[in-house]
This record gives structure tokens, sequence and C-alpha cells, in this order.
């Protein structure tokens, strides 16, 4: 703000209906603030400057123009597991990511890490937010996946999960439970394990009743 008295006069200066996010700072002669997406809007106020004789006062108009801001991560996703030789989903969450702007949509993408497309045997419906994959025996370990939001005017955000690919440990991941047999019960010295032919591979636990 500029400020001279032809009297060479000290100056004081007031403000009336100044908005809370604009301060005014006396040494530097400066008005300064952070309006956010709230505070969007023409905003009118008024200084009066005075010499303790004479006062004079004008009318000041600010306008805050809104501009995109980008999506900002709110959460971030757990690791995922994928069993081989299975049908697995997992929905993105629609909140994991939330954007600054009120109203603006966000669209999901999924690759991996370096940008590359998925395996074949994974794949994602932007859609529904939802991964798709049924991993062969030979897709065992863990991939590191990208998930990229993107507002309407293409401002983008992401973060970084892995889904491990693992094959089935437990009855409760074979579909068909009753092709697994442990006999003789209870048994002596010789313990017989009957498994799908699908699984491929398994990891079997065999401990005493002293968890040994």
């Amino acid at each position: 703000i500029e400020i001279s008295d032809i009297d060479g006069d000290v100056v004081s200066l007031k403000f009336e209906n100044l908005p809370k996010w604009l301060n005014y700072n006396p040494e530097l002669n400066l008005l300064t603030g952070s309006p956010g997406n709230a505070e969007v809007g023409t905003y009118s106020f008024t200084i009066t400057a005075s010499d303790n004789i004479a006062i004079v006062s004008q009318k000041v108009a600010i306008l805050v123009l809104d501009i995109n801001d980008a999506p900002e991560i709110n959460y971030f996703i757990d690791n995922q597991t994928f069993i081989t030789n299975k049908q697995n989903t997992f929905i993105i969450p629609n909140d994991c990511f939330k954007d600054p702007d009120a109203g603006d949509k966000l669209t999901y993408s999924v690759t991996m890490t370096n940008n590359s497309i998925m395996p074949a045997w994974l794949s994602f419906d932007s859609a529904t937010r939802t991964l798709r994959g049924s991993p062969t025996k030979d897709a065992f370990g863990t991939y590191q996946l990208k998930v990229t939001a993107t507002d309407q005017k293409l401002a983008k955000e992401w973060m970084i999960f892995s889904l491990n690919v693992s094959f089935p440990t437990a009855v409760l991941n074979i579909e068909d439970s009753e092709s697994f047999k442990v006999f003789p019960n209870p048994v002596r010295e010789v313990l017989n394990l009957k498994l799908p032919d699908k699984i491929g591979k398994a990891l079997v636990q065999v401990l005493d009743v002293h968890g040994k």
C-alpha cells in the first residue's frame, strides 16, 4: 500500500470489512493472505488514511479466482493378496484420494510402478474401480502397482501398493474343499494328504498336539 502525506505527517490506516483471510502488515505496508477454495469470489473493503487532522477513504475490490487443485492422498491402500488358480477381485476405495475442488470427479487407473501395462492375467475396470485377476502358479510373487487419480482438468496424484500372488495355504482358499483329505485320524506313523489336482503347489504344515 503506497502512503504519502504532503506535510510529512505520520499517517495511520484503518480497514473496514477486511476479509478474515487477509492481513495487514504495518511495518511493510502490505496486505497478505492465502485464500482457499472456500474463499473464491469478490471481496470489497474500505481503507481509511488519517494524519489526525484530515481523513481520506478508498474502496477496494479483490477478486479471488478459482484455480484447479490436484487430487490428494486421503489414505494409503493396504497391500493385497491374490491366490493362484482362482478368480480374485479387489475394489479400489473411492475415498483413498480426495479432491480439494468441490464437485470435481476423479477417475482411476492402475499400472505397474514404471507405468507399463500389467500382466496379462490382471485387469482393471476404471468404471467400477475393480482389479481382477486369475494368476497361474507361474505368477507367484509380489507386484508393485501404481494407482493414479485424475481430476476433470487432468491434474493427477498417485500411490503404490503391493499385490502378493500366493499359493493356497488353507482349505478355505480351495474352491472344492471336499477334494482336500487328511487321513487317518487319529494317525500313527503315516499321515496321508490328498490335494486337489488343480492346486499346482501348496504349503502344508503338520503340527503335533504340542505345536511341534
